[in-house]
């Protein structure tokens, strides 16, 4: 498990990442959950010091389909 620190609309977010359980649809998938916001970067990192600092994009997704719908039509 890692954290992440990243801007957010809300200040400066805290992620936890790691993995969906065996359960789940995206299973061994990275799993991002917000943990905390902060109003500044020093006081996040000051909380989660081994925290990265960056964006993750845990890019899921689930084998054989597709999201949104195929027929919508954009102008």
């Amino acid at each position: 498990m890692t954290y992440t620190i990243e801007a957010s609309v809300h200040g400066i977010a805290v992620y936890k990442i790691d993995q969906y359980p065996q359960t789940s649809v995206l299973a061994g998938q990275d799993r991002k959950t917000v943990v905390d916001f902060y109003d500044t970067l020093e006081l996040a990192k000051a909380d989660y010091p081994h925290a990265i600092v960056g964006f993750h994009d845990p890019q899921n997704h689930i084998d054989g389909s597709f999201i949104g719908n195929p027929w919508e039509v954009h102008s």
